[in-house]
C-alpha cells in the first residue's frame, strides 16, 4: 500500500501551485493599460538665491516650482503650452512640449546670464586705441573695441554701473542700468566725451 505522508503532499502541491495558479499571475496579455503622458516642469540654473516660479500646462496651474522642486501634469498626447514666471526677478520662459502616449517629459526652464551690448561713440575709434570699462567693480578693467559693438554677459537681477574709461584711464562715460531679466538682451550707446 503506497500511502502519502504529509510531508510529500505538501511539497506536491508546492510543485503544483504555481501550474495552476497561472492564470492568475499578472494581467491577462489583452489587458496592457497605458500611462498617460506627463510633463514636469522646474527650473535648473544659477538662479537668484530663493527664485521660484509659477508653472502653467495649458492655462492651468501647476503649482510653485523652483530648482529642488518640480510639479507636473498629467496630460492628453499631443502639443502642450507650458509657461513659468519667475517671481524674484520676473522672467516669463514659454516652451512647447509634444508628448506621445505614456511618454513622462520634462522641462526645466533655465537661467541665462543677461547680455549688455556696449556701442561706442565712432570717435573714440579717432582719439583711443581701446576703452576700459569698469562694471559694478567685479570685471575690474575689461578692454573694449572703440570702433565696434561688444557683448558682455553679467548676472541678471541688480541694477549694473557701467564706468568707461579711455586708455589713459580717464573716466569718459558713466551709465546704469535698472533691473536686467534672466536671458536678456541690452544695448548702451556711449556717447563721445
Amino acid at each position: 500500500m503506497n500511502t502519502l505522508s504529509t510531508p510529500r503532499v505538501i511539497f506536491v502541491l508546492l510543485l503544483l501551485l504555481p501550474i495552476l495558479t497561472a492564470s492568475q499571475c499578472g494581467d491577462p496579455p489583452n489587458s496592457y493599460v497605458e500611462r498617460s503622458p506627463r510633463i514636469y516642469v522646474g527650473l535648473k540654473g544659477a538662479f537668484a538665491e530663493g527664485e521660484s516660479a509659477t508653472a502653467t500646462i495649458d492655462g492651468k496651474s501647476i503649482g510653485i516650482v523652483n530648482t529642488s522642486t518640480t510639479r507636473y501634469l498629467d496630460v492628453t498626447p499631443g502639443s502642450h503650452h507650458v509657461v513659468v514666471t519667475t517671481t524674484k526677478i520676473p522672467t516669463t520662459f514659454n516652451y512647447t512640449a509634444d508628448v506621445m502616449q505614456g511618454q513622462y517629459l520634462t522641462y526645466k526652464a533655465d537661467c541665462g546670464l543677461a547680455s549688455v551690448t556696449m556701442i561706442p561713440d565712432k570717435l573714440y575709434a579717432r582719439e583711443t586705441k581701446e576703452l576700459l570699462v569698469n562694471i559694478d567693480g567685479y570685471l575690474g578693467l575689461k578692454h573694449i573695441p572703440p570702433d565696434r559693438p561688444y557683448t558682455e554677459k553679467i548676472g541678471p537681477g541688480i541694477p549694473r554701473k557701467f564706468d568707461f574709461y579711455d586708455d589713459a584711464k580717464k573716466l569718459r562715460y558713466s551709465a546704469s542700468t535698472t533691473f536686467l531679466p534672466y536671458n536678456s538682451t541690452f544695448s548702451m550707446d556711449i556717447p563721445y566725451k
